[in-house]
Formats: C-alpha cells, structure tokens, sequence
C-alpha cells in the first residue's frame, strides 16, 4: 500500500531487470500482491498506467475513491514557482496536485482521480474505499504494508524548513494517509543509508556531503587494501571532475548568474558530457535520481541525526542499505550467491546500533532481493529507547 505521488522514486531488480516506479508500491512486481494507492495518493494517471503494463500487474491495483489526480498541466505551475532552483524540488507539481485539491473544494467536477477515469481505465483500476479493504485484510490476518515515499528529513512540519517536500512523511502520517486507526498492532521498520542522498542543487543541509569521486576513492582505497582492484577508474573520475569545473565555467558565463542553478544543473551536465567509455565506469557507483535523472548529492552518515529520527519514528528494527559503501568486498559478483557478513562489518553494525540505540535487522549489499542480509541470532540486545527515566 503506498500514498504519495510522483516526486519520489524507487527501484527495485526483479528477474535481472531494473525497474523504477513512482507511483505503486514496489511489491507490485509479485504476482500474488495486491497493490493499494490510498485516500491520501495522488495519482498521474499516465505514470500509473505505464508502471502497470511494466509490472503486468493489471487486475491487482486498488485505488482509493478519494485519490487526488495529478494532472500534467501542474508541472508548468512548478516551474513557474521555480522551487525546483529554490529548494531543490523535483518541479513534478506534486505541491501544486495538494494545492488544488484543497483551494477547488466545490467545483462541479472535484479533482479526483475516479472523475478522470475512462470506461477502460476503470476496467484496469479497482476503486474502492482502501481503508476498508485494508483493515478487513488485516482482521483476517493478512499482511499489510504501508511503503512510505521519501523520508522522515523531508516532511513538511518537522523537517529543515523550506528544504522540505510537499506532505507529511512520518510513519504516523503514512499510516494517516492510508486512512487507518492509529491503534493497530504496527510495526515500524525505519530504514537509512551508509551514505544518505538529497537531490541535486540546493536542496538543504547535509552536514558531511562529500563528492560521488571522494567516495569513489574511499572505495577504491579499501578495495586495494585487500589486494583486488579498484571499482572505479582514476582516469574516469578525473575526466568526471574536469568535466565539472568546465560544466560551472560554461554556466556562469553563458547562461546562469545565480549559483543555486550552476550547483543544480553542472554535476548532471559533467555527468552527460562524459565519454561513454568514462561515463559508464563512474555509474558503478554514482547516483542519479529516479525522478529527475539528475546526479544525487551525496554524504556520510550523520549518526547524531539518524539517532534523532530512531527517538522521533520508534522503529521495532533498521534495515541499513548500501552497506558495500562501506565494505565493497561484500558486493554481489554477476550471479554469484549473497556474501556473508565478516566480522569487520558485525563490528560495525555494533558499534552503530550502540550509538543509534536500535537494533539493525537487515542490510543490503546490492540491488538484488538476495543482497538483504539478516544480521546473525544474538546480533538483537535490548535499548532504553522510549523509557522514562
């Protein structure tokens, strides 16, 4: 089950293909998954039409009859109210989706999707009223999901302020959005990266950002201390890093005079301008954004911050990804089976779950289902988190 709408992306591998949705739940790919778009989504029909045909998921998607419509034209609004320059938003015009379904209340024809669906599109879709189909799987006993979109440093009341995305995006707000009880038996599964992203350009503070070459390096140095070579070529990051200079040289001279849209636009623009051979060698490893294709700002984990969102969400466990930042060896080689967690990397976790006080379940080594490893028995001890003194 999922709300959201359009400006969050997330991809997942299913048999050997990388597939990116922003609209479904990622589960969608499974054949014997229901997916849910609830009452608080916000739905751009052309989007969820082509991810359906992608995941073949025709006649499993249930939206909610109060869905909000995500309608093309709101892109142009974003661009005009350039938040994209300012803050660092992916310019979707999802802010404008909220907007006019609160300012239209009262027209004839109110923005929701169920009064934009075609006779074949109804056919596709299953609309519904979720909420109660969702606490009707769960009387009789059937898992549910809620996948949030985006992360907690990013909700609209508690995160850095105007460096903020559109909506709530707690687990509480997730669960309010799906319109269900606050008093169900949840459980809460934060989960964070060894290395944290935010989009490209201004978009807020990340007080260890470093440069995708640096940790590149980083990479680099730790494999060559195991005597196996390096993930990404000196020369390709190089290349990337005079590209870069040549891309801010290029915009500040010819076109933009405000330095939010040379930070904005000069990594992707490197990136694009790289030789293929080059460019192909940094994507070992650099991001771009599944929505905006654009290169990710990226930073070493702020531990005091993540300890802060564990006391804020109280999550019964952490999945940690892209733990072969860290640890490249543990990186999944062409088809070979999932590594093993060594002890350098157990005393890692541990020495993390001590500062952060919870309990890292899970870890991910690669894209694929078999990249997320469970941390051995015994790796669980007990926190203070939550008690009162």
């Amino acid at each position: 089950m999922r709300t959201g709408s359009i400006n969050a992306g997330h991809t997942v591998v299913h048999d050997g293909k990388r597939i990116a949705f922003q609209q479904l739940p990622t589960p969608c790919v499974l054949p014997e998954v229901k997916s849910v778009l609830g009452p608080g989504a916000y739905v751009h029909l052309e989007t969820l039409q082509r991810e359906m045909r992608v995941a073949d998921c025709y006649g499993r998607v249930h939206v909610d009859h109060n869905c909000g419509v995500h309608l093309s034209e709101y892109a142009a609004e974003a661009a005009r109210a350039q938040r994209s320059l300012k803050i660092g938003a992916t310019g979707k015009g999802c802010a404008e989706a909220i907007i006019h379904k609160i300012a239209d209340r009262g027209l004839e024809t109110p923005l929701l999707l169920r009064n934009f669906l075609s006779p074949e599109d109804q056919a596709q879709l299953i609309p519904s009223d979720t909420a109660l189909e969702l606490l009707d799987a769960h009387e009789r006993g059937e898992g549910v999901l809620i996948e949030g979109a985006q992360g907690s440093l990013l909700d609209l009341h508690t995160g850095p302020y105007p460096y903020v995305t559109s909506r709530q995006t707690t687990a509480a707000a997730w669960v309010a959005e799906a319109g269900l009880p606050p008093s169900l038996d949840y459980e809460v599964v934060l989960v964070a990266r060894t290395y944290p992203i935010r989009v490209a350009g201004n978009s807020g503070p990340m007080p260890h950002e470093i440069s995708w070459p640096a940790l590149a390096r980083k990479v680099n140095h730790r494999l060559r201390e195991l005597g196996r070579p390096a993930l990404v070529a000196e020369a390709a990051l190089q290349e990337y890093e005079r590209r870069l200079v040549d891309a801010k040289r290029s915009l500040r001279s010819e076109r933009f005079s405000d330095e939010r849209e040379v930070s904005l636009l000069a990594p992707t623009e490197a990136l694009h301008a790289m030789s293929e051979g080059s460019h192909r060698e940094v994507m070992k490893l650099f991001e771009t954004t599944t929505v905006t294709r654009r290169l990710r700002r990226v930073a070493e984990l702020d531990v005091d911050q993540l300890r802060v969102t564990v006391r804020k969400e109280r999550p019964a466990y952490l999945v940690l990804t892209f733990l072969n930042y860290v640890f490249p060896e543990l990186a999944p080689e062409g088809d070979a089976g999932p590594r093993h967690l060594h002890g350098e990397a157990l005393d890692y976790l541990s020495k993390l779950q001590d500062k952060i006080d919870c309990w890292i379940r899970y870890v991910s080594v690669g894209p694929r289902s078999q990249d997320v490893l469970e941390t051995p028995a015994g790796f669980y001890r007990p926190f203070n988190r939550g008690k009162l003194p």
